[in-house]
């Protein structure tokens, strides 16, 4: 999984559209502050993801976090069980 982009404008409400792309987040942002002047957008990046399946666990998209092996192993068997409960 990789990771993935948001355009937040501060003390709104949560972003919900995905940016594949840091330039295609850079790019929404220029367009959102363009239409806004004088407010900032922030460009998020989501570098992991948590879900309890049995014990909580953390995923690191961009592999920065600790003990990735481990992390990898779990992540590949969340999708297993994500895949099989037809998600």
């Amino acid at each position: 999984m990789k990771p993935y982009f948001y355009v937040y404008r501060y003390q709104d409400k949560a972003p919900v559209i995905r940016h594949a792309t840091l330039e295609q987040a850079q790019a929404e942002a220029e367009r959102l502050a363009t239409q806004h002047k004088g407010t900032p957008f922030e460009i998020l990046k989501a570098v992991g993801l948590s879900q309890v399946t049995g014990p909580a666990s953390t995923f690191f998209m961009d592999g920065e976090g600790p003990h990735m092996e481990e992390v990898k192993d779990q992540l590949s068997k969340m999708v297993e069980r994500r895949d099989r409960s037809g998600f």
